[in-house]
């Protein structure tokens, strides 16, 4: 750029030079022509005389010089205006560029104020250090806070105390100085008001070669925060300690609770298996059925709890649906029957028969709800249906509904059931009883499943009480057990009860069969003559033993005393309180029976006599409804028992009960004593219960299981009234190898028996 402008001002120096040496040059070169046009003169004559060619060309030259005189001015009056022209434009854009910086330089100075009064007014304390951690700027909030003076502090470091206690950090300036370049920490820091929380945000700023030329802090005054956090951590611990001291509360109740209840209802049951007049049977099952409601109240307590204090814990095993859902029914069959209502299990036949869940929470959930229904219910029934919503390749979601047709619940009243200690109205508690604890404990178990629960009913018309849940496929078992089908058979049900004809109707339509339905015995016998007049005779018939217009044998008697009826098929249907009438109904002319409940793979098999090598099939009978039968004594001989047992009516029941086996009973009442009881004498199973004096149960099993020699191997089984699941790990972990709740179920207790009876496989009992 220099070279440039050097040879454009020599450039201009040239011609300037040109511009005044041009009429020199014009002027000798005017001399030089007259002197080469009169030389001659020169040369004769004695003066100079200028000739007419010298005069010719002089003109011309004057000419030549005044034109390119006159040029040059034209020109440097055109360049003159040009620059003019140039200095007026530049002059104006120059005015502009002020006027802008000025602009410029009045919003900026305004940004400045509203940026440096933002700073200075805000609560929250903000400083920047240089890279050396020198104080560079610090806002008046920080000033007042630590009480420092801005401008001794400028340029020096920041000082502040910060107190050595948990959850307070000093300021590290290494730590900015790495990625990510910003750090947040507390810090309790002595201040012009106390001791006081502040929550610093650090950051790095970079230029952009990334090196660091300050660091920002902005610090926020937490105080009350870490004062509400302190107390609510008291809260919550004082909340934890309530909670532990009321589970503990509830655990000790439910155990000395449990302990009277035991002797209660164990001697209740003794007592009804004695000869009793009619009116001492009745007070004995009025007693036996107000414990029975009262252990169930207990129950209920305690699961709410567990459930309150966030301890309900679910298993994931097998669990058959299907199966589980017609045990319920079967359980609740003796009280539906004595109501006068019928109570059914029906399930879609693809329904996978073993899922991944809790059996035990969901027979809670579907027998609160299918126990209320029952209870709601005075004329029709209750039936429990499996829907299968959506089979996936490892899991389906199925849906459960508990129909009735009960009382029906109003509108208004339906959205507040499934809340704690909640009934539709007062009249309804005093009237069928109970906390109002079932539905929300139901819902709580649904919930936690990640299902979903509700209901549709209306007032007197009844209600279904549903939820749906999705559970996953045990490997292997994907597909539902095979089943007999029912295809092209015609089938006529003669139900006196309307929910009973219903729901067996449509389990046989499931199943591929056409299904009819009778109300009565009479009604029955005209649509088997109409059918087989139309050429479509009936298959089977399934008659109802409680139709009251044609008793079972006088149905039995016409059907086969027809020439047209008398192919048909007959199976009776009883309730299990009437099993004793099977055998002679069956002698009277009926190719089977079914005790209800039924259950849909008995009903199939009935139904098809042509796959089967047995027609007398009994729903209680087949070998899935094992776990309904009552477990029978052992007839394997005697076992020599020892009981720990402080208690002495528990004692007392528990000798009776064994005794009634024809057991061998050595009794002790605490720890000690059962320790040298195994020391000194051969027992086959040890019966423990927990609390005793002395030596409690669970320092009694380590002791024992510390012995030397087969002693040490003995089954040890927890007879306990501590109901909590620890409680049962709790047994475990010391030992024992099984577990059992008072009050005493003889049928568990015997069946534990067995099973760790000498000789038989060990392993946990299912």
């Amino acid at each position: 750029m220099s070279d440039i402008g050097s040879g454009r001002q020599a450039g201009r120096i040239g011609q300037g030079w040109l511009r005044y040496a041009a009429p020199l040059i014009a002027i000798a070169g005017v001399a030089a022509v007259v002197l080469i046009f009169n030389a001659d003169l020169f040369a004769s004559e004695g003066k100079i005389a200028i000739g007419p060619k010298s005069v010719s060309a002089l003109v011309i030259i004057i000419v030549l010089i005044v034109g390119v005189l006159i040029e040059d001015a034209r020109r440097k009056y055109m360049r003159l205006n040009s620059q003019n022209h140039r200095m007026t434009e530049m002059a104006d854009r120059l005015s502009e560029t002020v006027e802008l910086l000025n602009d410029m330089n009045s919003t900026l100075r305004a940004n400045e104020e509203r940026y440096r009064g933002l700073v200075e007014t805000q609560h929250d304390l903000i400083v920047r250090l240089d890279s050396r951690g020198r104080l560079s700027f610090a806002n008046e909030a920080l000033s007042r806070t630590l009480g420092i003076d801005n401008e001794d502090a400028i340029g020096n470091p920041l000082t502040v105390n910060v107190a050595v206690e948990e959850g307070s950090q000093p300021f590290d300036l290494q730590r900015i100085s790495i990625p990510p370049y910003r750090a947040s920490y507390d810090q309790r820091v002595l201040t012009s008001e106390g001791w006081r929380w502040i929550a610093w945000e650090d950051v790095a700023l970079r230029d952009p070669d990334g090196r660091i030329t300050e660091i920002q802090r902005v610090g926020r005054d937490i105080t009350d925060r870490k004062e509400t956090e302190r107390e609510l951590g008291v809260a919550r611990d004082e909340a934890e300690a309530a909670n532990r001291a009321k589970s503990g509360f509830l655990a000790t109740m439910s155990h000395e609770i449990r302990t009277p209840m035991n002797g209660v209802l164990g001697m209740t049951s003794l007592l009804l298996d004695t000869e009793l007049t009619a009116e001492q049977k009745n007070y004995a099952d009025a007693v036996q059925e107000s414990g029975q409601s009262l252990l169930t109240l207990i129950n209920d307590i305690l699961d709410f709890s567990k459930i309150e204090a966030g301890y309900l814990e679910f298993e994931s095993i097998d669990v058959d649906l299907a199966g589980l859902s017609e045990k319920i029914a079967e359980l609740l069959a003796p009280r539906a029957f004595e109501r006068g209502i019928e109570v059914m299990a029906m399930a879609d036949p693809d329904i996978p028969r073993h899922l991944i869940g809790d059996p035990g929470r969901l027979r809670q959930a579907i027998v609160n709800l299918a126990g209320n229904a029952v209870k709601f219910t005075h004329e029709g029934g209750v039936v429990i249906a499996l829907r299968l919503l959506q089979d996936r390749p490892d899991s389906a979601a199925i849906r459960v509904e508990i129909i009735d047709s009960g009382i029906g619940i109003p509108d208004d009243k339906q959205a507040q059931l499934f809340e704690e200690f909640t009934q539709v109205d007062s009249s309804v508690s005093r009237r069928y009883g109970g906390t109002g604890l079932g539905l929300a404990i139901t819902r709580r178990i649904v919930e936690k499943m990640g299902g979903e629960i509700g209901l549709i009913s209306k007032k007197e018309k009844g209600s279904t009480f549903w939820f749906e849940i999705e559970l996953k496929k045990a490997k292997g078992s994907s597909s539902p057990r095979p089943e007999p089908r029912l295809d092209q058979k015609r089938i006529l049900v003669a139900e006196a009860n309307r929910i009973a004809r219903w729901a067996l109707a449509d389990q046989l339509i499931d199943g591929g069969a056409t299904a009819k339905r009778a109300s009565g015995g009479g009604e029955a016998l005209e649509l088997l003559r109409a059918a087989a007049a139309r050429g479509t005779p009936f298959d089977s018939v399934l008659f109802d033993g409680a139709l009251e217009d044609i008793p079972a044998t006088a149905f039995i008697e016409q059907l086969r005393a027809d020439p047209v009826l008398a192919s048909t098929r007959a199976i009776v249907m009883l309730p299990v309180s009437r099993r004793a009438e099977n055998e002679p109904l069956k002698d009277a002319g009926f190719d089977g029976y079914l005790t209800k409940p039924i259950r849909r793979r008995s009903l199939y098999r009935l139904l098809t006599p042509e796959l089967e090598t047995d027609d007398q099939i009994d729903a209680n009978d087949d070998d899935d409804a094992a776990d309904a039968r009552p477990a029978k004594t052992t007839s394997s001989g005697p076992l020599r028992i020892l009981l720990a047992e402080d208690n002495e009516i528990n004692q007392m029941l528990a000798l009776a009960l064994l005794g009634k086996s024809g057991h061998q009973v050595t009794a002790v009442e605490n720890g000690a004593e059962a320790e040298i009881a195994v020391r000194d004498n051969e027992f086959d199973l040890v019966l423990m219960d927990i609390h005793m004096p002395e030596v409690d149960g669970l320092e009694a099993t380590r002791r024992i299981r510390s012995l030397d020699g087969d002693k040490l191997d003995i089954p040890i089984i927890a007879l306990t009234a501590n109901a909590m699941a620890e409680d049962k790990q709790m047994c475990l972990d010391a030992g024992m190898d099984d577990y059992l709740a008072k009050p005493i179920n003889e049928a568990e207790l015997n069946a534990a028996m067995e099973h760790w009876r000498p000789g038989r496989s060990a392993g946990p009992r299912t």
